[in-house]
């Protein structure tokens, strides 16, 4: 009952209590006093309104003020029921289902309402299974919400979880909204927070409470004419007294006309205001009772256009073939469908769209691109989403590059930082020979379009820094090959388009001075410095050996130290004979020398001793003995290039003037070897000559042996000095006779054993006989079968023979008359010779007395009477000698012995 009229005063009725069984009490009055008049309350407009559901009504998501749906692409869906987790049914992005999902595919989300019988201006929700970096790390899952006035979105917000890593308890205040009100809200799932990412899968969600509630206001959306019965401000109007109450005014509201037509409080809000206002009305009792009462309205704005705030960077460098992720933050979520002008690049990025493939390129957040009008339209509610732009790798190098996204005027800037970083390579390892130059390709990997730099060093490993030069690097340009500045620290700029150099490293001969070192080597390291990765090392290995041809005109560089010179000394005999060897070169090693002391005209042992030599260099003497075939072999020491070697000379009475011996020397790196003859001056040292033999000879007769004997002073006797069959030159002297009264011994011949010479000499018998002969043989030259002199000098003092004739041979002997006294018997002994009695000697001889030699006699004529008997035998005419006028005999000598007569 809402008034009741009475006219008299101390009326009564009666009335009954019924149940809802109907069943009714007893009968009771009430009676009507008239009192003092109360006037009317009036209620302000309209009263506190709230919902709660899920964990904010315990559990419970049913309110009689509430209502929730569910739906996906404008068809309606299921509402899944998890305990107090509460989704849509379907599985649209191949995650869990049951859950509020997003379809990446589509670009769209299942979608949660709840609609409010009354406006309210703030509210709380709760969700779970909303997963922190479910797309890598800071990748989280996300969610929105855009609550409606009708049909006007009037707020939004996108929330990840904020307790633990999947749950979130989220609330608005009147001002966290901004003042507006609203009497349904959509709940849906957007992308990951950054980029897509995991496939298909994306964010999904269980919400798990929601809450609203409003001090009290009715709302409208901005330019409407908001209409309220004028019963339903009454509604919560009273009158103590019970009286009737009446509307009777209605005030004039701010930023609006009212007027109260056919029951219906009209307000028509001025078109440009938004925000809140209020009128305010009074009702009467028609008793003179009134009140007044307040009525608020919220008037919501209408969508408005919302700029771009700005454009970050997920990664504000990316390395080629990664994506480029622009995050798009708007100032505000957007209230309406949007649409942004899209520029891809600028006309002064250094990144093209050949860098980027504009092709694939993702939106996030339902966010899609017009190709039509080259515009990106933003679904309601987005406040913030990404764009993703895969970079390309191209295989050529750049510098880090820059690629512009401009949105309604707000640009954003990534940086592509080149993957195709090129390697560096040095090529092969080289061999030159030393002076020539040792060159290098230092290449990239790739082909760049943007300067590079490296780092060029030298690393000696066994050259010295003065082995080389500075290094030369080029490019080959369109002019030829054109140089580059080498910096201090060997950095070198390449500019772009150039991934290959030539260094060029000249080595340094040391032709002025030549060492022969060997081969050495040194590094050319080429090191990535920028937009160039990796190290690489080539080596150069320099020859001095001559092994190296180097390509040219140039004969190959050899320093291996070889003999050019061997001296050619004059010395006198018994002194040393000091070879001079020259090398060309030094050594860093020692160099080994083989020597070959060989005999020429001069002989081993006789003019020089070949069993040693003395070898001297720098500070250093060597005696070192010679082997058998005249070699010896030492090592010179590094960084010597000459030495001497001393051979000792024999002083002896040959002649061997300028005679010669010689001296070849090689090294270990040379085929022929080079030489040079010492000369031995002779210092003219006397050989003594002896000769010796027999005093005297008998003429006619071979005199008995002579011996030459051969003596050096300085050497034993017995030593051989002349070569055997030398010819040794006799001379002859005579006294009382001549060459007749001898065989002349023109020569004697030395002996095998090359000191002795033997003759003899043959006397001729003249049958004359002739007192005081002799000759002397002397010896007066000793030489060879080329009548060359054997000796330096002779001593002959002892070098002759005094040798007499005896020529007792042609004196004859003496006769003389004797008489022989004949004995009784008319015989007797005829004695010619008595040795013990001279008187009865007859025949007599010098040579043959002295000698005791018995002589012979010859019978001319016999006894005319008498017969001469010998030894006991008659003689007769045929034993008698006959002779001629000039004492010559006739026929031959019958010698008889006078001792048998």
């Amino acid at each position: 009952m809402r008034y009741f009229e009475a006219s008299p005063a101390d009326d009564t009725f009666d009335y009954r209590a019924v149940d809802s069984d109907e069943n009714v009490s007893e009968e009771r009055t009430v009676s009507l006093v008239e009192a003092d008049n109360a006037p009317p309350i009036a209620t302000d407009d309209p009263v506190e309104f709230e919902v709660a559901l899920g964990k904010f009504n315990g559990d419970d998501w049913s309110h009689p003020d509430a209502q929730i749906s569910a739906s996906y692409q404008g068809d309606d869906k299921g509402i899944t029921e998890s305990g107090v987790k509460r989704g849509v049914e379907g599985d649209e992005n191949g995650g869990p289902g049951a859950q509020i999902q997003y379809n990446r595919e589509e670009g769209e989300s299942e979608q949660f309402r709840i609609d409010l019988d009354e406006p309210v201006t703030e509210f709380s929700f709760s969700v779970s299974n909303l997963f922190k970096n479910e797309g890598g790390s800071g990748n989280h899952e996300q969610g929105k919400w855009v609550a409606y006035f009708g049909d006007n979105a009037v707020a939004s917000g996108l929330f990840i979880a904020n307790e633990g890593n999947s749950n979130g308890t989220y609330s608005f205040d009147e001002t966290a909204l901004g003042g507006v009100a609203f009497d349904n809200i959509v709940f849906e799932s957007i992308d990951f927070v950054n980029e897509p990412s995991r496939g298909s899968d994306s964010s999904d969600y269980f919400l798990t409470g929601f809450k609203a509630s409003s001090d009290g206001a009715y709302a409208a959306n901005q330019g409407d004419v908001l209409q309220i019965p004028v019963a339903e401000l009454l509604g919560n109007d009273a009158d103590p007294d019970g009286d009737n109450i009446r509307f009777t005014h209605v005030s004039d509201a701010n930023n609006a006309n009212i007027w109260i037509e056919d029951g219906i409080v009209y307000i028509d809000l001025d078109d440009d205001f938004i925000g809140n206002t209020h009128f305010d009305y009074v009702i009467t009792d028609d008793k003179g009772g009134f009140d007044e009462a307040k009525v608020s309205i919220i008037v919501n704005p209408l969508p408005t256009p919302v700029e771009v705030e700005s454009i970050e960077m997920l990664d504000t460098i990316v390395v080629e073939g990664d994506n480029l992720v622009y995050q798009v933050e708007l100032e505000d979520g957007v209230l309406e469908e949007s649409r942004y002008s899209i520029d891809f690049g600028a006309n002064d990025d250094t990144a093209t769209d050949n860098d980027v493939d504009l092709s694939q390129v993702q939106f996030t957040n339902g966010v899609t691109y017009d190709a039509n009008t080259n515009e990106i339209v933003v679904p309601i509610g987005i406040s913030n989403f990404s764009i993703v732009i895969p970079t390309l790798v191209d295989g050529i190098y750049e510098i880090t590059e820059d690629y512009t996204l401009t949105i309604g005027g707000v640009s954003g800037e990534g940086n592509i930082e080149n993957v195709d970083i090129p390697q560096i390579e040095v090529s092969a390892d080289v061999d030159v020979s030393e002076g020539q130059e040792a060159v290098f390709t230092v290449s990239l990997s790739m082909p760049t379009e943007a300067p590079t730099t490296i780092n060029l060093g030298i690393n000696h490993v066994t050259t010295e820094s003065d082995d080389i030069s500075a290094m030369v690097v080029e490019f080959e340009g369109n002019s030829g090959w054109e140089a580059l500045t080498v910096a201090n620290n060997g950095d070198v700029i390449l500019p772009a388009g150039v991934n290959e150099i030539r260094v060029t490293i000249p080595t340094v001969d040391d032709n002025n001075a030549p060492v022969y070192e060997g081969p050495e080597s040194f590094e050319l390291t080429a090191v990535g410095v920028v937009g160039v990765q990796g190290s690489d090392t080539g080596t150069a290995t320099i020859f001095d050996d001559g092994s190296v041809d180097p390509q040219g005109p140039t004969p190959a560089d050899d320093d291996r130290p070889v003999v050019t010179a061997v001296s050619e000394p004059t010395v006198e005999e018994g002194g040393i004979a000091t070879f001079d060897v020259t090398l060309s070169s030094s050594s860093t090693t020692d160099t080994t020398i083989t020597l070959t002391l060989s005999e020429g005209t001069a002989s081993d042992p006789d003019d020089f001793d070949g069993s040693e030599v003395t070898v001297k260099f720098g500070t250093t003497t060597q005696v070192l003995s010679v082997a058998n075939d005249g070699t010896v072999q030492f090592d010179l020491p590094a960084g010597e290039s000459e030495f001497e070697v001393l051979v000792q000379t024999n002083d002896d009475v040959i002649v061997d003037n300028n005679e010669t011996f010689n001296l070849a020397a090689t090294t270990e790196y040379q085929q022929s070897d080079v030489d040079g003859d010492a000369t031995i001056i002779d210092d003219v040292d006397a050989a003594i000559v002896t000769l010796t033999g027999p005093e005297s000879v008998m003429e006619g007769d071979t005199t008995g042996e002579f011996t030459i004997t051969l003596t050096d002073p300085a050497k034993p006797s017995g030593t051989p000095l002349a070569p055997p069959g030398s010819i040794i030159t006799l001379s002859y002297n005579y006294v009382n006779a001549d060459g007749d009264d001898i065989v002349e011994v023109a020569q004697a011949i030395v002996n095998p054993d090359g000191y002795t010479a033997n003759f003899t000499i043959d006397t001729v018998q003249d049958d004359v006989y002739e007192e005081g002969q002799a000759f002397t043989v002397s010896v007066i030259s000793v030489t060879d079968g080329q009548n060359n002199n054997i000796f330096e000098a002779l001593d002959l003092s002892n070098a002759s023979q005094h040798v007499v004739i005896d020529d007792s041979k042609d004196n004859p002997p003496e006769a003389e008359d004797f008489d022989v006294t004949l004995d009784s018997n008319g015989s007797a002994a005829i004695v010619f010779n008595d040795d013990v009695n001279a008187d009865n000697d007859h025949i007599s001889d010098q040579e043959d007395d002295s000698a005791n030699t018995p002589l012979g006699v010859v019978i001319t004529s016999l006894p005319e009477s008498g017969v001469l008997f010998y030894d006991g035998q008659p003689l007769d005419e045929s034993d008698l000698t006959q002779f001629d006028d000039n004492g010559d005999v006739i026929g031959e000598l019958k010698t008889f012995d006078p001792t048998l007569f």
